[in-house]
């Protein structure tokens, strides 16, 4: 059961069709328990995107590729699926 105070991202079946542009695997809503384990690895050592540039902050909504490799940043209900701004976290897990 989804918890009333997140919001939606995307709707559920939108998830059957979108992929990970990098590894082609499904992408799932992270779950805040994920980008708060995020943050706190951020704050040791910063993290980078696909293109290399070290990224200021984790979103607080985002899409995680189906081999928890890559972060999608999800602003304002928009999921950025541009490969050069994914975050990479696979070495961070």
């Amino acid at each position: 059961m989804k918890n009333p105070d997140e919001t939606q991202i995307c709707p559920d079946w939108l998830f059957d069709f979108i992929r990970c542009p990098i590894s082609k695997t499904r992408l799932s809503p992270a779950t805040a328990a994920f980008l708060e384990q995020l943050k706190a690895r951020h704050a040791a050592k910063p993290l980078c995107t696909h293109g290399g540039r070290t990224i200021s902050a984790i979103p607080t909504q985002g899409l995680l590729s189906g081999d928890a490799c890559w972060l999608y940043p999800v602003q304002d209900q928009i999921p950025s699926l541009i490969p050069d701004e994914a975050i990479a976290v696979g070495q961070a897990l």
